[in-house]
């Protein structure tokens, strides 16, 4: 239901195809060593940190478990840190990116929203809506870091993702277009070939539709 980095869709073309193709069997090929024990347990360790909105305390325990199991899958993690003006005041947000080198400079991008939406009227822990996206990253920077890969292979774990008030104007994707307009500025833009956001992956009966907003090319091979 989001719309993450925009900056980043491709139009179709043979490069693209075998880019894609080389995604699917990565994945394909990954999933053998996905351990969902594990990702099940990142999952209860999040949710344990209560909820995580942007600039609150919980979610700088978050982004330290984060940091500490994918550094722990020996991967270095980035954090990209900016401070955003928000309905409520300005809050500093922390996105963090581990790379796995691969054969080619070329990136294949994989994100998900580590924060989750604060409410007033209850304790929103987001297990789901937040917490799915980031233990699955944490998973898979494990498994993936073990294999040989065709692509270099970012693992972004983003802030901000969630309306601070409402869904409305700006107020909302701070980590996502942040992610986009530094891409743009520093030129890495060029590298990146595609990029998967998985959110809301929790569901104990999990349903997908075709999202329009998405690279149809992408989304066609995927499914």
């Amino acid at each position: 239901h989001r719309s993450a980095a925009p900056c980043l869709r491709a139009p179709r073309n043979e490069a693209m195809n075998r880019i894609a193709l080389v995604l699917v069997l990565a994945l394909q090929a990954s999933s053998a060593g996905f351990d969902s024990n594990r990702a099940w347990e990142h999952l209860r360790q999040l949710v344990g940190f209560g909820p995580r909105p942007a600039g609150s305390a919980a979610i700088e325990q978050a982004r330290g478990y984060i940091k500490k199991q994918v550094e722990a899958a020996g991967l270095q993690v980035v954090e990209q840190a900016w401070e955003d003006k928000t309905p409520v005041g300005p809050i500093k947000m922390v996105n963090l990116i581990a790379t796995i080198p691969g054969a080619s400079k070329n990136r294949l991008i994989i994100g998900g929203h580590y924060d989750t939406k604060r409410f007033r009227e209850f304790r929103f822990l987001g297990a789901n809506d937040g917490g799915s996206s980031a233990a699955f990253l944490i998973e898979l920077a494990r498994v993936l870091k073990s294999r040989k890969n065709a692509l270099t292979i970012d693992l972004l774990f983003l802030d901000g993702e969630e309306a601070v008030v409402d869904w409305t104007g700006t107020d909302n994707t701070y980590g996502s277009r942040h992610y986009s307009a530094t891409a743009r500025q520093n030129g890495s833009v060029a590298t990146a070939k595609a990029f998967i956001l998985v959110d809301m992956i929790g569901d104990r009966d999990l349903q997908t539709t075709r999202d329009t907003h998405s690279t149809p090319w992408l989304d066609d091979i995927i499914r």
